[in-house]
């Protein structure tokens, strides 16, 4: 590889290690690289076992193996391997270091071919007259934990800025839940952003191992507050606390995912309709309930019990969650629901496909078909500009005077299963095309029925709210507001 430009390089690195694979196999080298424990705490030693199969025509002299940690991370490897029935072993010993950043067994993807970051094995053999080399992962991801690990809830919340709370905004219970993995002594201290303020802000922690310690605060604002994204963040013994997420599918097998322990927020000016009643046939798929009561409203869940009962006088609104046509029985509903909009409810579709139980003759007030596939009837650019095509509509200025800084900061993409058709008692409100794609219509639409109204949003406003996007948040409540 020394022969060619430094830009070709990689290439013949990549062909040595296919190379390396493919001799391993032929000789049924069954490289395996394991830890014990597979996620040591930071301070703890654990041991490391490298075998391979002991394969015919394997030069046994000439193999070499070397490992590669992550930095924090120490091991000693013995030089000979030892035979232990049909396989070499190469044993040694590992010590994680004190108060080290966590190690996340997800933070790169397994694989024999392209080089490995650390922990691997590195092992060079000789066969039929050739020199190999193979990198060599371990059989279970391998992590390391922090002595404790902390988590702040919420993770994520809203401070409204309305008319109703402009004198005054009241203090946001929060929490923070500690788990020792090693029982130690240990200050955590919380850190806001200027302009707020804990009652409490820092614990010492005192407790033994695998316990799990749950402290409560109150978070405080001053006079003056401005809109914006904010972070709250803890502090353990004067470096980050570190929380973590564990998940586990057939191909990767169990992983865990550390991160810094903190919590967002956004400040955002949100007018809501003053005490509009809320009713959330919700699916399971999105949390916009969540944040409708966030920002103010009124939400009580619609139990199937109650949808099949027909009875909804009692609320202004009926939202439909994302894909909850799917899970739910709004189409058994659907002569009771026509029947409430006609009196004078406003009736919100959330983002749903086809498959979902759709039926575009039945499922809304008015024809609506939904388009396929859902690669012609999406917008993938969350920047994709936006046209209003009717700015004095009532769901462009109530309760918030929506402009184009509403549109901003989207993140993902703009929505998807736009609808293809619809009757014309259905006004579409934007009109939105990715580049180089012809515009599409029917991501938001608004029909008026006798005394009711009709909104379905292909907007994914649920996913821009979940990642604390301003304009989503007053775009959802003028929907929900009748």
């Amino acid at each position: 590889k020394e022969l060619l430009p430094e830009s070709q390089r990689h290439r013949a690195e990549l062909k040595i290690r296919q190379a390396g694979q493919a001799a391993a196999a032929s000789c049924s080298l069954n490289p395996r690289l394991r830890f014990f424990p597979s996620e040591p705490l930071a301070g703890q030693e654990f041991d490391v076992e490298l075998s391979i199969f002991e394969g015919s025509g394997l030069d046994k002299k000439n193999i070499k193996a070397t490992l590669a940690m992550p930095e924090g991370l120490s091991v000693v490897l013995f030089p000979e391997p030892t035979l232990e029935g049909s396989r070499l072993f190469w044993k040694g010993k590992g010590q994680c270091g004190k108060g080290m950043d966590p190690l996340s067994s997800f933070r790169s993807f397994h694989s024999e071919i392209v080089q490995e970051d650390p922990p691997r094995a590195d092992v060079s053999f000789f066969l039929s007259g050739r020199d190999y080399k193979l990198s060599v992962t371990p059989d279970s991801p391998f992590t390391t934990f922090p002595e404790i690990s902390c988590s702040l809830h919420p993770e994520k919340f809203l401070i409204p800025l309305n008319r109703e709370s402009a004198d005054k905004i009241d203090a946001v219970n929060m929490g923070i839940s500690i788990t020792v993995h090693s029982p130690a002594e240990h200050d955590v201290d919380i850190d806001v952003p200027k302009g707020f303020s804990t009652d409490v802000s820092s614990f010492h922690i005192n407790s033994n191992s695998d316990s799990l310690e749950v402290y409560e605060f109150n978070l405080k604002t001053s006079a003056g507050l401005c809109p914006g994204t904010y972070s709250i963040s803890a502090a353990l013994n004067g470096g980050p606390a570190w929380n973590y997420q564990e998940f586990e599918y057939p191909h990767v097998g169990r992983t865990i995912r550390h991160y810094k322990c903190s919590s967002r927020f956004l400040v955002a000016e949100v007018q809501t309709s003053q005490n509009l009643k809320v009713g959330w046939i919700d699916g399971g798929f999105d949390r916009s309930w969540h944040w409708a009561s966030e920002m103010g409203f009124s939400v009580s869940m619609i139990s199937d019990e109650e949808l099949l009962k027909g009875r909804f006088d009692q609320y202004d609104t009926i939202v439909v969650g994302v894909m909850a046509c799917s899970v739910r029985p709004v189409n058994t509903a659907q002569k009771s629901l026509r029947r409430w909009v006609s009196d004078g409810g406003r009736l919100v579709t959330q983002y749903h496909r086809p498959i979902d139980r759709w039926d575009p003759d039945s499922t809304p007030p008015g024809r609506l078909v939904i388009g396929r596939p859902s690669i012609r009837w999406r917008i993938t650019d969350p920047s994709a500009p936006i046209e209003v095509l009717n700015s004095k509509h009532d769901l462009m200025n109530a309760p918030n005077e929506i402009d184009e800084n509403d549109w901003e900061g989207w993140v993902k993409e703009r929505g998807l299963y736009f609808s293809a058709e619809w009757d014309d008692r259905y006004e579409a409100m934007i009109s939105v095309s990715d580049p180089g794609e012809p515009a599409l219509l029917g991501g938001l639409l608004y029909g008026k029925f006798d005394q009711g109204s009709h909104v379905h949003c292909a907007l994914n406003l649920f996913h821009q709210m979940d990642h604390l996007v301003p304009g989503a948040f007053r775009i959802f409540a003028n929907l929900l507001s009748s």
